[in-house]
């Protein structure tokens, strides 16, 4: 209270110093002012009340009006910053015209949190309105997302109005004076405004959740949380959503602005970690953004609970964020990543739009339809920019999957076409460089002996070692090879490189200075640059110069091994459906039966034939006929247990061998019929393949084998001669 006293104080005296030298008091005449609208600041005075404690009753009483400084800031806005005083405005009308003058008087700022405004008589009797965005809406003296006041001026009168503003977080005090019917086709413009901006955002984020539930891309998720924390900030600072979505809850459309400006900067940089993948490519600004992630709910919360001006919390972490966000889009964009120009150009419309607006509320521009409306432009520019990325980048995986597609069948075909090729040629291959591999052995250890740059020149990756392991030697071949060059394969310890150590090489390197005789032997390493080789080591002990030596030579195998797998895949699985075929199938069958003699367990084997299928391959063509097949693969493995085996014999015959169906032969019966039933149920569900509707079904037989007096073959017929049983009683 002391403080109280002290601003009374300070009013009584303050009548007697001039405030402006040589400035004059002016009244506003809206009889012979009938301009549609005026920025209204230069006919206004103010007052800070530091400690926010002074009434109407303190303001008004005799000499205090003195304090208030005239307004030297003609067509701009009364700006305080963020500030815990309260700001009072004065202003004076008159009306000398013989006829009712009204006008209204519009406050365009509505995260201001309390707006008193009150009407004083001649006499010293007042009217208030109070209002603000920590009251509810209903307190609006006019139904308008900013603060309006409606004013009524009778013939030849004069009236004394002030307004109380104080707020939680930046305080601006742009005041237009409108004159009625223009007023009206103002809030009519301000309305179309609002609406398409918005229309515009719904429509954004829908087309982003049908991309989402196309491509269930999380991306598409995060595009929308964005832009719905950036549409409930603009609607919260721009009052629309006090007016339409929280009239009532004045504590929260008093934080909902700075609130949603936090849930956008996060939000924000969720997507662009997502889409430049910062843990990788930028670690310290992933690093960052991680603290501002974690610090983004409490600085929310914070704002939230505690009634102090936000201003100096929100506005550091805005800051930081904009500068980390900005610093990476930019290092992304030098680094020509294609998102990284989508989101630089989205990022600094909102930026440049933002800054307009802020100087338009400043009064530092005109006010026109283009700067009113700029924030909202910007954020819709934003929106648009990154939508179109997205939609660029969905096209393109659509495109690499498309391109993957048609190269994987040309190379099942060429792969298909070229086995008996490839069978011939690795035996070949592995002949001619058997004989390469002692040719060339035998040429370089005499060359080495001659003349240490043959060594060097070598295609034939080749090191050279001492006793203990330590390389004294490489060639270019080697280094690249696994080191990355061949300066960096020298003075290498063998057994302190983890690759070299995990390769079995210095157990060979011992094994080969025990026995002075060379060796050869097949490793897996990794390269310095994270590539798996497969590597042929031949190790050839040398004397020179009186010390022992060991001369290492590395033959890549690694496009070999792959060869082999691949052949490997071509001879064990179906290359329609990708289950195993029947070699492979009779080898896991013999397993099983072993497995059943040996632990005492049963298994079943269900042999199953489609029916309808030749009628449907015969009118249809071998396509649809194949697309069904492998539909027909993807609903047995989807029935099936893991430890389950799911096989195609050819044509339309599959087979599933149940394992570890235990010991009771009865139970293992009746667990086997379940899975008979299950597989006639899935195979009569309705197929629709390339727009073709097909109504199938299956016959299958069921035979339960444990490995006593039972053989691959027979336990196979057995499970046929069930099948075609099944058939011929679907049949009668």
């Amino acid at each position: 209270m002391a403080y109280r006293y002290i601003a009374l104080v300070l009013l009584f005296f303050s009548f007697a110093i001039p405030v402006f030298a040589g400035t004059t008091y002016q009244s506003f005449d809206l009889g012979s002012n009938q301009v549609s609208s005026t920025v209204f600041t230069s006919y206004t005075r103010a007052f800070e009340d530091v400690e926010a404690e002074l009434t109407i009753e303190d303001i008004i009483r005799p000499n205090a009006y003195h304090s208030f400084l005239i307004s030297d800031k003609a067509d701009r806005t009364y700006s305080f910053g963020g500030t815990n005083s309260a700001i009072w405005i004065s202003f004076v009308l008159e009306n000398s015209s013989d006829r009712v003058e009204r006008r209204f008087l519009e406050l365009p700022f509505a995260e201001l949190s309390e707006v008193d405004f009150y009407t004083v008589s001649e006499h010293g009797h007042y009217e208030v309105f109070k209002t603000g965005a920590s009251r509810p809406f209903s307190t609006r003296a006019y139904d308008n997302r900013f603060f309006v006041f409606p004013l009524t001026m009778e013939p030849k009168s004069q009236k004394t109005f002030y307004l109380r503003v104080k707020s939680k977080s930046e305080v601006l005090i742009p005041l237009v004076l409108w004159q009625e019917q223009a007023f009206f086709y103002h809030v009519r413009n301000d309305s179309i405004r609002q609406v398409a901006f918005y229309s515009v955002v719904i429509g954004l984020m829908l087309f982003n959740l049908l991309l989402f539930i196309t491509s269930k891309s999380i991306s598409f998720l995060q595009y929308i949380a964005f832009s719905l924390s950036m549409s409930l900030l603009i609607a919260s600072g721009g009052g629309v959503a006090h007016q339409y979505l929280w009239p009532n809850i004045g504590w929260w459309s008093n934080n909902a602005a700075n609130f949603f400006s936090i849930c956008s900067m996060a939000t924000f940089m969720v997507f662009i970690r997502r889409q430049f993948n910062t843990k990788q490519s930028l670690p310290k600004l992933h690093g960052w953004m991680n603290w501002l992630l974690i610090s983004a709910p409490i600085v929310a919360v914070f704002l939230c609970v505690f009634p102090l001006n936000v201003v100096f919390l929100v506005q550091p972490y805005a800051l930081i964020s904009l500068v980390v966000i900005l610093m990476t889009a930019s290092f992304k964009a030098y680094q020509k990543h294609r998102n990284a120009y989508f989101i630089l150009c989205a990022f600094l419309s909102l930026l440049t739009c933002s800054v307009i607006y802020i100087a338009q509320s400043n009064g530092l521009i005109e006010s026109n339809t283009f700067t009113i409306s700029s924030l909202q432009m910007g954020a819709s520019l934003e929106m648009l920019f990154l939508v179109v990325m997205l939609a660029d980048q969905f096209n393109q995986i659509r495109k690499e999957k498309e391109t993957a597609k048609m190269g994987l069948i040309d190379t099942q075909k060429e792969t298909l076409l070229a086995q008996e090729q490839l069978l011939n040629n690795l035996k070949n291959s592995e002949h001619e460089l058997n004989l390469k591999v002692h040719q060339r052995t035998q040429e370089v250890n005499a060359a080495f002996k001659m003349n240490n740059a043959i060594l060097l020149n070598s295609p034939i990756p080749m090191l050279l070692t001492d006793s203990n392991g330590v390389c004294l030697e490489a060639n270019e071949s080697a280094g690249l090879l696994v080191g990355g060059s061949r300066e960096r394969m020298l003075g290498v310890d063998i057994k302190e490189n983890r690759a070299w150590y995990e390769s079995g090489l210095i157990h060979q390197l011992h094994r080969v200075l025990a026995t002075n005789q060379q060796t050869k032997f097949e490793a897996k390493l990794t390269s310095r640059f994270g590539k798996a080789l497969w590597l042929d080591i031949y190790l050839l002990p040398l004397e020179i110069q009186g010390k022992m030596r060991i001369l290492i030579q590395l033959f890549d195998l690694t496009k070999q091994k792959k060869n082999e797998k691949k052949l490997e895949e071509l001879a064990f699985y179906d290359g329609l459906t990708e289950l195993p075929n029947r070699r492979l199938l009779l080898s896991k069958l013999n397993h099983a039966l072993e497995n059943g003699v040996r632990y005492q367990q049963y298994c079943a084997l269900l042999f199953l034939d489609l029916d309808k299928f030749k009628l449907l391959n015969d009118t249809y063509g071998h396509d649809i006929g194949d697309k069904l097949l492998i539909e027909v693969a993807k609903r047995l493995i989807s029935i099936t247990r893991q430890s389950d085996t799911v096989a195609r014999l050819g044509g339309d015959e599959f087979i599933i061998l149940l394992e570890g169906l235990g010991s009771d032969e009865s139970l293992a019966q009746e667990y086997a019929d379940k899975m008979a039933e299950k597989v006639r149920e899935v195979l009569s569900e309705e197929y629709w393949i390339d727009g073709i509707f097909h109504s199938g079904a299956g016959s299958v037989g069921v035979t339960v084998f444990s490995g006593e007096d039972s053989d691959a073959d027979q336990v196979l017929k057995e499970a046929d001669t069930a099948m075609y049983e099944a058939k011929k009683t679907k049949l009668s």
